[in-house]
């Protein structure tokens, strides 16, 4: 009947059980490897792409650099033994925006000749900020700088810290600069403070900020550079959101030189060939 020629195939034409096992069997054969390279090829591109994409910043805080992790020197060294530096910072310091090799830590240690014994650097830190997963505020990391003697040490932020009351961030910058001084003795302490970046909302709070660090600074006889009263980095070109790009840590270097030349910390560079 014309229903059935629709509704049935005729055993003619249906091939052997034997037949269809064999064909499944191959194709099980062919999906397998296909399979097994497609998964090799992603993780192959998944370890390429998290080379690639990496972020060239320093391991976790504390950070001792070998002379295979400097950047190559832009200045030779001079005669006399170079002055050592150690820093405690916040995002600036790690360099955010254009990367560690970039950032402001190495290039001044290049500018100046100047040894970087050990950094302790965490974004979304402060003298009491603690606004990223593991950050520690600065007062609970200084004994990340180790037992060794750096010659200066370098305290830089307080931008994370524009919400706290001005009293909370010159006692908590006094008690690290306290600490600091009893720790290592020996040691030349600069505050560096926060920088405003252009046409932020931020800004009056950096002042009063900055005001506040300046007070606790001069109680401790500590040297304070205030990149908020000298206007550092004026120009949005210089920035990455709110933290410098490359040309941005380099005039930030420059500024920085200058104000530890004024205060007495000056390059360890050989003097310019006659």
């Amino acid at each position: 009947m014309a229903g059935t020629s629709h509704g049935h195939r005729s055993s003619k034409a249906r091939p052997p059980k034997s037949a269809v096992d064999r064909r499944r069997r191959g194709r099980a054969r062919l999906v397998l490897p296909i399979l097994v390279i497609g998964a090799i090829a992603l993780v192959c591109g998944s370890a390429w792409a998290s080379v690639r994409f990496r972020t060239d910043a320093p391991p976790p805080a504390p950070l001792a650099l070998g002379p295979d992790e400097r950047s190559p020197a832009l200045r030779s060294p001079g005669a006399g033994p170079a002055q050592t530096f150690a820093v405690v910072g916040d995002d600036y310091a790690r360099g955010v925006g254009a990367g560690w090799a970039q950032g402001w830590v190495l290039r001044l240690s290049d500018e100046l000749c100047w040894d970087l014994t050990k950094a302790s650097v965490q974004p979304g830190s402060g003298y009491i900020a603690a606004l990223q997963p593991g950050a520690k505020p600065f007062p609970e990391r200084l004994d990340e700088l180790g037992t060794g003697r750096p010659g200066v040490i370098l305290v830089q932020g307080g931008a994370n810290d524009y919400l706290a009351p001005s009293e909370v961030v010159t006692a908590a910058a006094d008690t690290t600069f306290k600490a600091l001084k009893e720790q290592h003795p020996d040691a030349r302490i600069v505050a560096i403070g926060p920088v405003i970046v252009p046409h932020r909302a931020e800004a009056p709070e950096l002042i009063r900020v900055s005001g506040a660090l300046a007070a606790a600074a001069a109680a401790n006889d500590v040297l304070y550079v205030d990149p908020v009263a000298e206007q550092w980095l004026a120009d949005d070109s210089m920035f990455a959101g709110v933290v410098p790009n490359a040309d941005g840590y380099t005039e930030y270097t420059r500024r920085l030189a200058a104000d530890l030349s004024q205060g007495g910390l000056t390059s360890s560079c050989a003097p310019p060939a006659a």
